[in-house]
């Protein structure tokens, strides 16, 4: 069996980075290697090393889907 991460938890989870996102260092204005060319910013997580710890602990098998072997990946969102 494959999982992958379901379309909606993925959503959901880029949308709260795109929220918090202004409140922090990577969008103070300084271009760097977390800046796509067009400005985008696409940096794994925004948070604390304590906030990902206590998020990412336990498995959550609800926000994967399983996908036949072969099959098509998910598309990165932009």
């Amino acid at each position: 069996k494959v999982y992958e991460i379901s379309a909606d938890a993925h959503r959901t989870f880029n949308d709260e980075i795109a929220r918090r996102l202004p409140e922090t260092i990577f969008s103070a204005g300084c271009p760097g290697w977390y800046a796509t060319e067009s400005g985008r910013i696409t940096t794994v997580w925004v948070g604390s090393h304590v906030e990902y710890r206590r998020r990412t602990r336990f498995f959550n098998p609800s926000v994967y889907v399983e996908v036949s072997v072969g099959t098509r990946r998910m598309e990165v969102v932009s």
